[in-house]
């Protein structure tokens, strides 16, 4: 793929003595190896000027619609997913006493408190001394 650049320097590319200012089309390999040792730049982009539209006149229960205050917006999946992670890490401490590893997802969550919480539930301590 082509690109378009303008000489900063006289230079000679591609066959072509080029002038300051002159435009000239480079593979993407030479634009970035002359742009970077200053022979050549890429022109900037043209700004096209939008023409001003007026704001149409509101009438008063129109513009106190439009300055009432929104509800809130709904939440998107990743705010509920990361509200859901939070949850789920301040229950595994709250079940285990320990901080839990922040790359675990929530199905490793749910097992881990769950499995915390049988554990806690059916331990029972076993007298390990030999008898005699």
């Amino acid at each position: 793929m082509k690109v378009d650049l303008i000489a900063t320097t006289a230079m000679r590319y591609g066959g072509r003595a080029l002038q300051p200012g002159e435009s000239f089309r480079a593979s993407r390999r030479d634009a970035r190896t002359l742009a970077a040792i200053g022979k050549a730049k890429e022109p900037e982009p043209a700004t096209v000027e939008k023409p001003a539209i007026a704001e149409p006149e509101l009438s008063e229960p129109e513009r106190q619609e439009a300055e009432a205050p929104r509800p809130a917006e709904p939440k998107n999946a990743e705010q509920e997913r990361t509200e859901r992670l939070e949850a789920l890490r301040s229950q595994y401490r709250a079940v285990t006493g320990e901080d839990p590893d922040l790359r675990w997802g929530i199905p490793r969550l749910e097992t881990a408190i769950a499995s915390a919480a049988s554990a806690n539930q059916t331990y029972s301590r076993r007298d390990l001394r030999p008898e005699g």
